[in-house]
């Protein structure tokens, strides 16, 4: 028997405007991986995506880059408390804002048996070329989102 672990997490947030119609924006991330694992590898993938604010034009040269750090633990652990250090990490990027970034996870699980937790943390990047005005060096903002995840339920490996 083979199922799918598949936590999501959509956000609708309001803008913090003094416009009448506060624009909404919207922001999710998705953690698909298998709950049982029969071979030496196990991999699995973290979506996100996340609306920059409307001031933001889009360029051909805008840049965004999610950095994952993901970790298998015989305990569940606190994200919080992860060093990155310990982690493997994963990238995506991407040069289109609208585009979902999706990172692979990949753990290596030869000589590893019994129930594991996942656990983690993802910082995204976004570097837009055109941040509203032009032709100004003084404009150039990075736009930096956090997030920490872990998996609700233990990943069998090797059983």
């Amino acid at each position: 028997m083979f199922t799918l672990i598949i936590l999501s997490c959509v956000q609708e947030k309001e803008s913090k405007s003094i416009l009448k119609n506060p624009k909404k924006t919207t922001e999710y991330f998705k953690l698909n991986f298998p709950d049982t694992i029969l071979e030496n590898s196990m991999f699995g993938k973290l979506e996100y995506f996340y609306e920059l604010p409307d001031s933001v034009i889009a360029d051909k040269n805008d840049y965004r880059i999610m950095t994952v750090y993901a970790q298998l633990t015989k305990d569940e652990r606190d994200p919080n408390k992860i060093k990155t250090k310990e982690t493997d990490s994963f990238f995506a990027e991407s040069k289109n804002f609208k585009d979902t970034l999706v990172s692979p996870i990949f753990f290596e699980t030869k000589g590893l048996k019994g129930n594991y937790f996942l656990s983690g943390k993802a910082i995204i990047k976004s570097l837009p070329a055109n941040n509203g005005r032009k032709d100004t060096i003084s404009d150039l903002t990075m736009y930096i989102r956090e997030f920490d995840f872990v998996l609700p339920k233990p990943i069998k490996i090797n059983e």
